[in-house]
Order: C-alpha cells, then sequence, then structure tokens
C-alpha cells in the first residue's frame, strides 16, 4: 500500500491532531504537536539569551525531555529543597507527577518534549512560589547548583576544556601575524628580485599585478581570520568568566571593553586591511599604469 498524504483538516478532524506554534514571553519559539487526549509534543528553541520558563506542576500528566542542543537546567521542589540538574545533548529526563518544577535553558538550546500519561483533563497548575525562587537564578549558579548530573568534576573537566579552547585561539591571535609576514616576505622579496632584473628579462605587467594581487589577499585573509578567531576567543572567554567565581576571565571583560589601547588583534585587523588595500591599488596600477609604476619603482623595462 502506497504512502497517503494527511492533511492537517483530516489531521485534526478525523484524528484529533491540531498544532500550536508560538513565540512565548521569554522569546522561546514553541512548534506544538497537540492531540486530543492531552498528550503531546513540542520542539523548543531558546532565543539568543538564557531565559527560564515558567514554573508548574501536573496532577498525572509527566514531561519527558530530550535534550537536542545546547543544555537544559530542570530545578525541581522537593519538600523544602530546590534541586537543580543539568543535562546535556542526548540526555533524557521525566518529570513526576504533582512535583512542581521549572526549566532553564541557555541561549539557542533546542529541546524536545512529550507530555504522556493525560487523564484527558486539564492538568497544568502554576507554581509562583518556585518562580521567585529560580527567576534570580543566574546561568552560573544554575550550572553550579546542577549537583545531580554536573557535579563539581564534571564543572571543573568543561572549564578546563573551555580553559584549552581558549589557549589555542589565543595562541593563533599570535602565530597568524608569524605566518603572514613569512609569506609576505617570501612574496615581496620575489617581486623585488624580479623588478631588480635587467631589461633583458622583462616581466609582464599581468605577472607583476597577479603577485600584488595575491599578496593583499593573503593579508585580507589575515584580517578576517583574525576577526572570526577573536570572536570565538570573546565568546570563550565570557563563558570561562560565567564559570568561575572571580579572577582573570572577569578582569579581560574589563580590558576587552576598553577604547585604549586597542587589542591586539584590533591593530592586527587594520594593519592586514591598510595592506591590503595598498597592494591591491599597486596590482591596479601595474595593470593600468605600468610605466608610470615601474618608473616609480626604479625598473627599467
Amino acid at each position: 500500500m502506497d504512502k497517503q498524504k494527511i492533511t492537517e483538516s483530516d489531521a485534526s478532524k478525523v484524528y484529533g491532531i491540531n498544532t500550536d506554534h508560538e513565540k512565548m514571553p521569554n522569546g522561546e519559539l514553541r512548534f506544538r504537536l497537540i492531540s486530543s487526549d492531552g498528550n503531546n509534543y513540542i520542539r523548543t528553541v531558546a532565543s539568543d539569551k538564557g531565559a527560564w520558563q515558567v514554573a508548574h506542576s501536573h496532577s498525572s500528566l509527566r514531561e519527558t525531555y530530550i535534550i537536542e542542543k545546547g543544555w537544559m537546567a530542570l530545578a525541581e521542589r522537593q519538600g523544602d529543597t530546590l534541586e537543580i540538574s543539568v543535562y546535556w545533548p542526548s540526555d533524557i529526563v521525566t518529570t513526576r507527577p504533582t512535583i512542581a518544577h521549572n526549566v532553564y535553558l541557555p541561549a539557542n538550546a533546542v529541546i524536545h518534549t512529550v507530555k504522556h500519561g493525560s487523564n484527558g483533563q486539564h492538568d497544568w497548575n502554576g507554581e509562583s512560589e518556585l518562580n521567585a525562587e529560580t527567576e534570580p537564578l543566574t546561568e552560573r549558579e544554575v550550572l553550579l547548583r546542577g549537583v545531580r548530573n554536573t557535579d563539581a568534576l564534571a564543572i571543573d573537566q568543561r572549564f578546563d576544556a573551555y580553559v584549552e579552547l581558549y589557549n589555542n585561539l589565543d595562541n593563533l591571535i599570535w602565530q597568524i601575524p608569524g605566518f603572514l609576514a613569512a609569506g609576505a616576505a617570501i612574496l615581496i622579496g620575489f617581486a623585488g628580485s624580479a623588478l631588480s632584473k635587467s631589461s633583458e628579462a622583462t616581466i609582464p605587467p599581468a605577472l607583476v599585478a597577479g603577485l600584488f594581487f595575491f599578496v593583499g589577499l593573503l593579508f585580507f585573509l589575515g584580517a578576517f581570520s583574525m576577526a572570526r578567531i577573536r570572536e570565538h576567543h570573546n565568546m570563550a572567554g565570557d563563558w570561562l568568566a560565567k564559570m568561575e567565581p572571580n579572577g582573570y576571565f572577569h578582569k579581560r571583560r574589563e580590558t576587552v571593553g576598553r577604547n585604549w589601547p586597542p587589542s591586539a588583534t584590533f591593530v592586527f585587523r587594520y594593519v592586514y586591511y591598510f595592506l591590503c588595500g595598498l597592494f591591491w591599488v599597486l596590482a591596479v596600477m601595474a595593470i593600468f599604469r605600468f610605466q608610470w609604476l615601474t618608473k616609480i619603482l626604479k625598473w627599467t623595462s
């Protein structure tokens, strides 16, 4: 038997399945597949800022969360104790009936929620006290208190991994200028050697122009690479600042935000952009005003 398409109209009228998609007040996107028996599916996509959802409980319904991207924190009221658990991609956790809970999602996280065990009645009860208790918690506090599945050792391991990433990016920031200087020196040295040749070894203008173009391209790629590395370098530094109580990465935020003296990547980028522009101008001159250029360079052809 061939597959048969089910229209949204038939899904609703015949099978009792509807869709309901919303953007929530905290910026989350919710894509819902709703069954008339109260057992539903939701794909939740967090906004570009971490946020709590709304604390609630269920009389009989259970919610199974599957973490797709990023991580998720689940806060549960256990008697007089607030317990927070942190879950990572591919982790699965299921809530229990009557237990008040709330969910925190960091920026751009994606989770899947399956609601099951419904009694067919409205089964959602707001928990204002848990809301008041979880809302003030920062993302770092959430991670540190998520002791059930993210204990102190796991946090330390992730902190060390971020430090290693940060240091690798930091090394690249200083290595790239060295690579560029060596590459540019080789190309410029070749150009100098070529331009010093006698008239017996005339070099076509197109070859000189091509050489200048590729030197400029080298500096352009260097500037672009520095910008991208700096972006990820800052991202790693921000995450490390959230994971440490106080110290270097908190102070780093102050130095990154200052105007003077500018950062090394800022200086490198704009020097490279200038050199890129200079060599591309020389490339154009080599094509359209070659005789003028050779006179300036004191190269007789």
